[in-house]
């Protein structure tokens, strides 16, 4: 129509509009389609209350025990991976060996996993692949990064092998180069690699190289959500965390007693070797003076 004297009334409407629609709901249309079908949206920007504490990728991982997430072996008993997916808030699992992560696995292939093993009794192919376990697990991840295609159709497929005693080679379903964040980040600081970044889960490492747990998207979702609504979850409380080789009581701080044990590991090396020093010291200077002699 090209009539300016309409434009007063269109944005009256929608003046009226938008306050009846804050007046009524108190999230946006788009904001409830979220919510009604689950979608892992994650905020853009750090809630204040969030970004202003000292929250750290532990502490998030320690709230309610969320991301306290047991590593799987890399032969991995089928018992062992349906107990793992009983942790709610786990969507990937890390993958040990002595004590090193060597890669994740996500949960859906977990679920492929134990869905290939249990509907594949023929023992024909299981006798083929009890070998996986004397191929070195170097070659193993560099074969499984070198041929993902082969692996998501042995997963589609249900063609997950395993061993004479029932063991899944977990090199042949995980990722063997997962993201890594110290136990000491701040939030503020990896908030981003989640929101802008599309990161889904990464592990949470101390230091000195222990595994402490997953963070992963849902749970970083959640104690935003927490955040948003003014709850702040208690932060610095004493925490009790058994690991496989590793127990922390009395409130202290993983990272830390780690440290004083590796600090203290490497002064009694230095004792050791001084006073080996000292002995080959003497023992050459008593062959100096019997060869003077």
């Amino acid at each position: 129509a090209h009539d300016l004297s309409l434009v007063p009334l269109l944005m009256l409407s929608i003046f009226v509009s938008h306050a009846f629609v804050k007046l009524c709901n108190h999230h946006g249309y788009d904001e409830i389609l979220i919510l009604a079908k689950g979608v892992p949206f994650l905020e853009v920007e750090l809630p204040q209350l969030l970004a202003q504490s000292a929250c750290t990728a532990r502490d998030i991982c320690e709230i309610e025990k969320r991301g306290l997430v047991q590593p799987l072996p890399v032969m991995c008993p089928v018992k062992l991976l349906i107990e793992a997916l009983k942790h709610e808030f786990a969507t990937h699992f890390p993958v040990e060996e002595d004590g090193v992560i060597l890669g994740m696995v996500t949960r859906s292939r977990v679920e492929s996993a134990i869905v290939g093993v249990t509907s594949k009794p023929d023992m024909s192919q299981q006798v083929h692949t009890s070998n996986v376990r004397d191929v070195p697990s170097v070659l193993l991840g560099l074969w499984a990064s070198w041929f993902p295609k082969d692996e998501q159709a042995a997963l589609g497929g249900g063609q997950i092998e395993t061993g004479l005693d029932g063991l899944v080679p977990m090199m042949r379903i995980m990722n063997p180069t997962p993201y890594t964040l110290l136990d000491d980040m701040p939030v503020s600081r990896l908030h981003p690699l989640f929101s802008r970044s599309g990161l889904q889960a990464a592990c949470v490492m101390s230091r000195t190289g222990t595994c402490i747990g997953v963070l992963n998207r849902i749970i970083l979702i959640k104690v935003v959500e927490d955040a948003i609504h003014g709850h702040m979850p208690a932060l610095g409380t004493p925490c009790e965390i058994t690991h496989n080789r590793h127990k922390y009581v009395d409130g202290e701080h993983p990272a830390e007693q780690d440290m004083e044990n590796y600090i203290r590991e490497l002064e009694q090396k230095v004792e050791t070797l001084t006073e080996e020093n000292k002995r080959i010291k003497a023992t050459f200077c008593d062959n100096l003076s019997d060869t003077a002699v």
